[in-house]
């Protein structure tokens, strides 16, 4: 007898003493399980190629950075560039916002001036 007829053998004789739904309900948590391994392989490859696209973003972020603050080192920024690098706002704050956060500063810094 091989390993397989006594793996049916056994198979069958749990089914008689068990009755289908025994059997039934093994092969559905298999099935569940092996429904639950897809879907987390699918996951992890999402995670994985999610966070390899956001890596390759920071770093090319970084280069262009890099290459901006060589060119300001080096004095190629004109003098309208080098004013800009201070007025850079994110699009969430305004201008007005920016100049009434740098007059706070500057109250903070040198006192109410007169």
């Amino acid at each position: 007898m091989n390993a397989r007829t006594a793996l049916e053998i056994a198979a069958r004789l749990h089914e008689l003493y068990y009755g289908k739904t025994g059997g039934e309900a093994v092969a559905m948590l298999r099935k569940q399980h092996a429904e639950i391994d897809r879907l987390t392989a699918e996951r992890d490859k999402s995670i994985v190629a999610a966070v390899a696209a956001e890596r390759e973003a920071h770093a090319a972020e970084i280069e262009r950075l890099r290459a901006e603050y060589d060119r300001m080192r080096r004095g190629d920024f004109t003098p309208e560039e080098f004013q800009n690098l201070c007025h850079n706002l994110p699009p969430h704050c305004t201008r007005e916002a920016f100049a009434a956060g740098c007059a706070e500063y500057q109250r903070k810094l040198f006192g109410e001036q007169k």
